[in-house]
């Protein structure tokens, strides 16, 4: 069942979703979310997914964040083991027990559990984003800005 909600009004992901979107359609090598598959794809054993959720309307904030985190998702695409995503939360419930409060939240799922989450508290520069995956992520990755 899907109704209509503001950013305000979360619900879990099972009661509001925008269709799956194909693959095809991801934005900058970054991967769009939706309420029906963002858990399945936070819980991915062999991937670290980083997850934007934002509001895709009257949200500076977002916009700004989005820009930094598209730049890095060109710059790190060929990483094997991290997904960079978004997720639209007026658009798509959210499981209550990540508590996203406040637009935009930036949240790690590290590798194998939707549980095992680290929250993102920085500047939003691309420079200060990767710094802050590199320590934060399962699976160590190298810049490939640096190689």
């Amino acid at each position: 069942v899907s109704t209509q909600s503001t950013w305000g009004e979360l619900q879990d992901a099972r009661y509001l979703s925008e269709p799956i979107p194909d693959p095809s359609h991801d934005e900058h090598h970054m991967r769009i979310l939706v309420g029906d598959n963002v858990v399945n794809v936070t819980s991915d054993p062999e991937k670290d997914v980083l997850v934007v959720f934002h509001a895709a309307q009257s949200c500076p904030p977002c916009e700004e964040l989005l820009k930094s985190v598209n730049a890095l998702s060109k710059r790190l695409h060929a990483v094997p083991t991290l997904i960079l995503a978004r997720l639209d939360v007026q658009r798509n419930g959210v499981p209550s027990r990540w508590q996203v409060s406040s637009l935009p939240t930036p949240i790690l799922f590290r590798a194998g559990s939707s549980e095992d989450v680290v929250r993102y508290r920085g500047t939003g520069s691309e420079i200060d984003l990767v710094a802050w995956l590199q320590a934060s992520v399962h699976h160590d990755f190298l810049d490939p800005l640096w190689l």
